[in-house]
C-alpha cells in the first residue's frame, strides 16, 4: 500500500502541474508553488510514516505537516487577496450547499458591502497560518525544538 500512495502523490504532481502550466502561467505562480509545497509535505509525511518509524530524531512527518500548514495558509491568503482585488464575496460562497453558516455569514457581509474588508480579514488569517507554518519549518530544520 505504501507505493500506491507514492504513485498517487506523483500522479497528482504531474497532472496538476501540467494542467496549470499550460494556461496563463504568470497569474498562477503562487498557487503552483503552494501546491508543490503541499505535495512535498505529503511526500515527507509518506516517507516518515513508512521509513522512519523507529529512527531517533526523525523529523520527516513533522516537517511534512509544517509544509502543509504553510501551503494551506498561502491558499487562504490567495483567496483573501482575490476578494480584495475583485471587491466581491463570490469566491467565499459555496454553491454545492447553499444553506451553510459560512454562506450565511458571507451573504450578510455582502449585504453590508464589506466584501473587501472580509478579504482583508481572510488574508490576515491566512498570513497567520502561513507564519505559523514557516516558524515550524524553520524550527524543525534548525533542530531547535
Amino acid at each position: 500500500m505504501r507505493w500506491f500512495f507514492l504513485a498517487v502523490i506523483a500522479l497528482a504532481w504531474a497532472f496538476v502541474n501540467i494542467a496549470l502550466i499550460t494556461d496563463d502561467l504568470s497569474s498562477k505562480v503562487p498557487s503552483i508553488a503552494a501546491f508543490n509545497v503541499a505535495l512535498a509535505g505529503f511526500a515527507l509525511i509518506w516517507y516518515g510514516s513508512y521509513f522512519e518509524q523507529n529512527v531517533v530524531n526523525a523529523n520527516s512527518r513533522n516537517l511534512g505537516v509544517s509544509l502543509l500548514c504553510f501551503s494551506v495558509g498561502v491558499f487562504i491568503v490567495l483567496g483573501g487577496v482575490k476578494a480584495v482585488l475583485s471587491d466581491s464575496c463570490d469566491s467565499f460562497v459555496s454553491s454545492s450547499r447553499p444553506y451553510r453558516l459560512r454562506n450565511d455569514i458571507v451573504r450578510f457581509v455582502q449585504s453590508l458591502g464589506y466584501c473587501k474588508e472580509l478579504g482583508y480579514v481572510v488574508a490576515f488569517a491566512g498570513g497567520c497560518i502561513t507564519y505559523i507554518g514557516a516558524r515550524l519549518v524553520f524550527r524543525i530544520t534548525r533542530r531547535g525544538y
